[in-house]
């Protein structure tokens, strides 16, 4: 029972991704075992706006099924939809081109896009978006953030930035900026290897998330990348740069990290 319930306050911390398009016993068991602080969904369990939609509600029913105040009664629903290539609801549900495109057609734009991907992710059951991309396209090479930063302009990405998270927030969804401190200058990708980056301390781009901060974002997601000028460590590992987020940035919202399952760190450290 002690061993349950430490399980279950790890549990709280966390994000997990469970299969299928509905409600499976598999599922079921899982979450009713270790509640859950959030359900992420993925491209595995979204077939359209509906069928999502119907999906949350019985997570929900569930949860409230099981309540208990001293466990989690309320997951946090989240998914990545920025719009352009990164979106897990396609069919039926608002389109908007990548934040480059988005920011390169005005702030207007950007506000706009902001505002109906908001509301429809609300009306589905979902309050956690893990977007605004806050990072700067700087190398030409980089395939994995490219067109998903909305500018190769610190300044520029960083008042785009202010304006999606502020928008987000009006309409009841939790924004996330990520990447933090900026996968905008390396060529590998980190769902497969851990990127590289040789900047040192005073050369990290960290307007965008200055801007997110100041616009009050509430969450912020490493990047599972190496910065071995500043630590020996990936930034979602770093304690250098987490405090530099916490006490330089004066950050005081929630630090969630990228995807645990990707290859960074999956190929070089152990569980």
């Amino acid at each position: 029972e002690k061993r349950l319930e430490i399980q279950r306050k790890l549990a709280a911390i966390f994000y997990f991704n469970i299969l299928g398009k509905k409600l499976n016993s598999i599922s079921k068991k899982f979450i009713v075992k270790y509640r859950p602080g959030g359900i992420i969904f993925l491209g595995n369990n979204v077939k359209n706006p509906n069928q999502l939609k119907k999906f949350i509600t019985q997570i929900n029913e569930l949860y409230n099924r099981i309540s208990n105040k001293k466990f989690v009664t309320t997951p946090l629903m989240a998914i990545d939809q920025e719009g352009g290539r990164v979106r897990r609801l396609k069919k039926g549900f608002p389109k908007f081109p990548s934040a480059l495109e988005t920011a390169q057609r005005g702030a207007s734009f950007v506000r706009q896009s902001a505002e109906i991907t908001s509301k429809a992710l609300k009306d589905i059951g979902i309050n956690v978006n893990f977007a605004p991309v806050a990072d700067v396209f700087i190398n030409p090479q980089n395939k994995v953030i490219g067109n998903r930063a909305f500018s190769t302009n610190q300044i520029t990405a960083a008042q785009m930035v202010e304006i999606y998270v502020k928008e987000a927030l009006k309409h009841g969804i939790i924004p996330c900026a990520k990447h933090f401190p900026g996968h905008g200058n390396v060529s590998q990708d980190s769902h497969s290897v851990l990127p590289i980056d040789n900047s040192n301390i005073n050369q990290l781009l960290l307007k965008p998330f200055e801007r997110a901060i100041a616009a009050n974002v509430p969450m912020i997601m490493t990047a599972h990348i190496l910065f071995p000028k500043i630590d020996n460590m990936p930034a979602t590992m770093s304690s250098k740069l987490l405090s530099l987020l916490r006490n330089k940035l004066n950050f005081n919202g929630i630090i969630v990290s990228d995807d645990l399952s990707m290859g960074a760190l999956k190929k070089n450290y152990k569980r």
